[in-house]
């Protein structure tokens, strides 16, 4: 078992069975679309813990970089990206309890679209938005191995 640093590196992160049945769910209303659901181990990313939603902020980015990431969300298997300065929007999707929703602006990257303009930022605007899926990875499963409700790391000998 590895430290969430090297966990969040790879392309799985957990096992199967310590998924809650509710994490277990795609985080945007439907279900995993697993083709491997008979592997032990699963990514977050596409589970109700990092929902495949993607927020690209439509102010600062410029339209490069905004295709840029639009590209790299479309190579990751993102399926809805939204505009976080829409006010109604995230007030909508984003709850107090939700789950992390990759969030880019000018300013960086952030965990979610409520942390925008505040401290916590991932990474900057720059980064691709794979870095942003590591740390986001990486602080979950940090969290999770925290509170007990994950494995943690053991050496063979």
């Amino acid at each position: 078992m590895l430290p969430p640093l090297e966990r969040s590196r790879g392309r799985y992160h957990l096992y199967r069975s310590e998924l809650a049945p509710s994490e277990g769910a795609d985080g945007l209303g439907g279900v995993t679309d697993d083709a491997a659901a008979d592997r032990p181990v699963v990514s977050l990313l596409g589970t109700a813990l990092l929902p495949r939603r993607l927020w690209l902020s439509g102010r600062g980015l410029g339209e490069e970089r905004r295709a840029e990431l639009l590209r790299q969300a479309t190579d990751l298997g993102f399926q809805e990206v939204r505009d976080p300065d829409d006010a109604d929007l995230v007030a909508a999707l984003v709850g107090e309890n939700s789950p992390p929703q990759l969030t880019f602006t000018a300013s960086g990257a952030y965990r979610h679209p409520a942390d925008v303009g505040g401290p916590a930022v991932l990474c900057g605007a720059h980064e691709p938005l794979t870095k942003a899926v590591q740390l986001v990875v990486e602080r979950i499963l940090t969290e999770r191995l925290d509170a007990g409700r994950m494995l943690g790391p053991m050496a063979c000998a």
